[in-house]
This record gives C-alpha cells, sequence and structure tokens, in this order.
C-alpha cells in the first residue's frame, strides 16, 4: 500500500517574513504555530527557526529577572535584627546550660551525703547485672 506524498510548495522570502511576524505577535509553541498555519500534516523541525535567522527577523531573548527580590537595604537591616536575636539566644542557652550543670552537681552530692550518713544503696553499681 503505497502512501501519497505531499507536494511542498516553497514559499517566497515574503511568505516567510509574514508568517514571522505573525507568530511573533501572536507568541506561543513554534509547533503548533506550524500546524495550524503552514502544514497540518508535518512537524516543525526548526524551519520557523532557521527562516528567522535567514530573514534577520529572530527574536532576541530578553533575561528573565527573579521572582523573589527584596531590597538591597531590607537584607541587611534583617541580617542585624537576626544576629542580635541569635547572640540573645545563644545567652540564654548558655545560662539554662550552666543551671543544669549546677543541678547535676547538686543532685550528685546529695546522693553522696545520702549513701555516706544514711548508708543507703543509691546509685548503681558496676558490678552488679
Amino acid at each position: 500500500m503505497r502512501t501519497k506524498k505531499r507536494k511542498w510548495t516553497r514559499l517566497s522570502d515574503e511568505e516567510k517574513k509574514r508568517l514571522i511576524e505573525l507568530y511573533h505577535s501572536r507568541g506561543g509553541c513554534k509547533d503548533e504555530f506550524w500546524r495550524q498555519f503552514i502544514d497540518k500534516g508535518s512537524r516543525n523541525q526548526g524551519r520557523l527557526l532557521r527562516w528567522m535567522r535567514q530573514l534577520g527577523l529572530e527574536k532576541k531573548r530578553v533575561p528573565r529577572k527573579p521572582l523573589n527580590l527584596r531590597p538591597m537595604g531590607s537584607k541587611k537591616k534583617g541580617k542585624k535584627d537576626s544576629d542580635q536575636a541569635l547572640t540573645a539566644r545563644i545567652k540564654e542557652l548558655e545560662k539554662q546550660l550552666e543551671d543544669s550543670r549546677l543541678k547535676e552537681e547538686a543532685y550528685r552530692r546529695m546522693i553522696q551525703i545520702a549513701e555516706k550518713d544514711l548508708k543507703i544503696d543509691i546509685q548503681k553499681k558496676s558490678d552488679t547485672k
């Protein structure tokens, strides 16, 4: 079974230019534009871009800017505030650590005194199972 080959007619430079200008004005995907306006049965395969380069109508790419930009000054102020908050938090944690060490020492001394004066075994011995 044979399939019919389509007869491709070459487009003039003026037709190519008109189609490229139409593509630029509409935007979107090159393949969709190709199927809709030029040839429904074939694929673009870079022809549209090749025409743009040949005719000097290639659209210049504009670099995108990041979405979440902060003003330059706000970052520095926020950093100072966060540095102060962090140093305050560190001091608070160091104070809590010192308090817990003092409690540990107090409990250890209480156990030693109770074992010595009352002769009660409170701490676990290393040789017991």
